[in-house]
């Protein structure tokens, strides 16, 4: 498909992540999610993931690009995601030092799968594990860290408030979702 159709093989994509913790286990949970093409939102979907569509814009590397060629300290990367027209992430990071890992452990993923019925019927609404597998990163890069998060219309990120950030981190990762494992039926 890579070389068929390139437009298809990337996306982007802007969430918020939490730790939350469920029966004794510690799971990775997305309650702010958006990506920019119709696929990676159904997909997420049906697999739990609150996606909306958003219009997602990063700092990216160019081999020929004078100090952009790619990750070194000094190296100030951004990004941010409008909805609606509506600025509702920004990140800035400085990038510092290269570090053998991402200090955020990537915990079993955990969601909420909500398809009211249309008529008489039986509701989905149940807590899945996202079921996935080839976990990748690559290099990872540490530095001082900005976020701004702001609320509109359908967006409650002002619930949400930032204590402190204790850092930026840089890098790219992959990993296959193969399913959803139930967790939990959630009854009205």
């Amino acid at each position: 498909m890579l070389y068929e159709d390139p437009e298809e093989t990337k996306y982007m994509e802007a969430a918020v992540a939490l730790k939350v913790k469920y029966n004794g286990n510690i799971y990775t949970y997305f309650p702010f999610m958006w990506v920019n093409k119709d696929l990676p939102l159904i997909r997420g979907w049906l697999l739990g993931y609150p996606k909306k569509l958003a219009y997602i814009s990063m700092s990216e590397f160019h081999k020929l690009l004078d100090g952009y060629s790619g990750p070194s300290s000094g190296v100030k990367m951004g990004g941010y995601a409008l909805r609606n027209g509506k600025e509702i992430i920004r990140i800035k990071i400085t990038l510092r030092e290269k570090v053998s890992q991402s200090p955020i452990p990537f915990d079993p993923i955990v969601q909420f799968r909500r398809f009211p019925a249309v008529q008489d019927g039986t509701d989905v609404y149940e807590l899945g594990q996202v079921i996935s597998s080839d976990f990748r990163v690559s290099e990872v890069w540490r530095g001082e860290g900005e976020v701004i998060l702001n609320g509109s219309i359908n967006e409650e990120l002002e619930v949400l408030k930032i204590n402190k950030i204790e850092g930026g981190y840089y890098f790219n990762w992959s990993f296959k979702q193969l399913g959803t494992k139930i967790l939990s039926r959630i009854s009205k």
